[in-house]
């Protein structure tokens, strides 16, 4: 029976020799593929030798790249990470591995960390590598930590149009005001 919860009735992983998921589809009570609610019936996963995940695509009831729906605009996802494994960019891509937007209007985000590995930065581009809030409130963000790791948030700039952002000087972002 599928589950009103999931949308399935049974998932199927497939994994490689070192125990990493190479994909996830999913099926109703008849083994048949089935659709989740973000129109994709499951997905497969690409990774550097090392083991590091580099690209997610999302696949179809017939296997193959899904086409964009209303929940969710791109086929795949291509990650980069850094030295220390900490993402630093998230691409958004179509069904034929090019670029595109995801529903927010966003074609890629990038971030950014401190010495100790936490996260203190995250900006965000449209597809013509602009600094855009696409459909966000935001462009961008700066994290911040309190002394016992407590992290909070400032918005430096960006409103749904992608204005707000005047320009870029040493990598700090000086406002619209």
């Amino acid at each position: 029976m599928i589950s009103a919860k999931t949308g399935y009735a049974t998932v199927e992983y497939a994994y490689d020799d070192q125990g990493r998921v190479l994909s996830e589809h999913y099926y109703d009570e008849n083994d048949a593929p089935v659709l989740l609610a973000h129109g994709y019936a499951g997905y497969v996963k690409e990774y550097l030798e090392e083991g590091t995940l580099v690209v997610t695509t999302y696949i179809g009831l017939d296997g193959s790249p899904m086409q964009p729906s209303k929940s969710m605009s791109h086929s795949a996802m291509r990650q980069t990470y850094d030295e220390n494994g900490k993402l630093v960019k998230e691409e958004y891509l179509d069904r034929s591995g090019e670029p595109t937007t995801n529903r927010q209007n966003i074609a890629w985000r990038e971030l950014e960390y401190d010495d100790q590995n936490r996260q203190i930065r995250e900006t965000t581009y449209n597809l013509s590598g602009n600094i855009s809030a696409g459909k966000r409130k935001y462009a961008i963000t700066e994290y911040t930590y309190e002394e016992d790791g407590t992290r909070g948030a400032r918005i430096l700039g960006g409103d749904r149009r992608g204005h707000g952002c005047r320009a870029r000087i040493d990598g700090l972002v000086e406002l619209r005001r």
